[in-house]
């Protein structure tokens, strides 16, 4: 166990490190570099689930051993029940069951890796990102709009769906109101990251700063803050014309690593996760040639409390512990102490 950073506020403390080992060298991978919505891990009590996708569109689920030895290939790409699509957006552990989330399908595995059945489920989103279970009901949330023809522009649409235990279809909510007329800055989407902590739903729209909070209950909105966080970097706008008019929008690398290079102009929100009653944001900034991170400690009614240097890309909270992505491909689990 050691220190990992300190800063004003809070100390992170290392409690694990897992390297991931055995990869196959015909899927190159790396947590810590790229974009965290290629990805998704999942814990289990004895293994380690890490979903993958590339630019040409192949999805692939590794399984790892608790300790990051590559052990085997999961499942595959295909038509039949116990295969899933051509994405993956989440992955999720309840109980003993390992549930894999892939467009409009859920599968659902024994967490040793045995197939137990998969389902087509009803989302009122355009493209869901998470999935969490809270309060006896799947609550799931993502990047949400439609285009208007006679207005001509984009509109967001309702960014949450609740299933119940068994994925038969509840209801959709919550049309965001973004403050930027620039949805999404240019991109013309409510793109969200989010976690869910007592009763609530945390909702940031990246790149733009602002946080809002979903009272799960009540189903509606509770509150909608701009983060005011220092040393931010703010965003610029997409040059989506000059890329379409240079075929960029039409060839998916391209696109891809356009992207990216914009993304590295601002501070690029990457994560929120909720754990023991705080929030922890992170940030990544293109700084001499390489990402820095950053974690901000926000509390529950949303102030700023602290911020600090992250050891690398914060992923999610597990048993109590931030869980986070370091070069190349190996995790860090740590506590925090004030």
């Amino acid at each position: 166990m050691g220190i990992v950073m300190l800063f004003w506020g809070f100390v992170l403390v290392q409690i694990d490190t897992i390297n991931l080992t055995g990869i196959p060298d015909s899927l190159p991978i790396d947590v810590f570099k790229d974009f965290p919505s290629c990805y998704d891990i999942c814990f289990t009590d004895d293994m380690i689930y890490l979903s993958y996708l590339y630019p040409n569109g192949k999805a692939f689920i590794l399984r790892f051993t608790a300790d990051g030895r590559f052990k085997s290939l999961f499942s595959s790409q295909g038509e039949a029940p116990e295969k899933y699509s051509f994405s993956i957006w989440d992955l999720k552990s309840k109980g003993d069951t390992l549930f894999i989330f892939s467009s409009h399908k859920v599968l659902a595995f024994t967490n040793k890796g045995e197939f137990l059945y998969s389902k087509i489920i009803r989302l009122g989103i355009n493209i869901p990102e998470e999935i969490y279970w809270c309060h006896g009901k799947w609550i799931a949330f993502g990047e949400s709009w439609d285009f208007i023809p006679e207005k001509g522009r984009y509109v967001s649409e309702e960014c949450i769906t609740e299933l119940d235990h068994s994925f038969k279809y509840l209801r959709s909510y919550f049309k965001p109101a973004l403050s930027s007329r620039y949805l999404n800055c240019g991109l013309l989407t409510a793109h969200f990251i989010g976690d869910i902590g007592e009763g609530n739903l945390y909702l940031v729209n990246r790149p733009n700063p602002e946080i809002f909070v979903i009272d799960l209950d009540k189903g509606c909105l509770e509150r909608k803050i701009r983060l005011r966080i220092p040393g931010l970097k703010k965003v610029r706008l997409a040059p989506r014309k000059k890329w379409k008019e240079s075929g960029i929008m039409s060839d998916t690398n391209k696109f891809i690593d356009a992207l990216i290079d914009w993304t590295n102009t601002f501070s690029f929100i990457s994560s929120i996760v909720y754990n023991n009653g705080n929030l922890y944001l992170c940030y990544r900034d293109w700084e001499n040639s390489k990402y820095t991170f950053y974690l901000v400690e926000l509390n529950k009614d949303l102030k700023v409390l602290s911020k600090i240097v992250a050891p690398g890309n914060l992923i999610q909270a597990y048993k109590g512990n931030l869980v986070f992505a370091i070069a190349p491909n190996s995790i860090l689990m740590c506590k925090v102490e004030e």
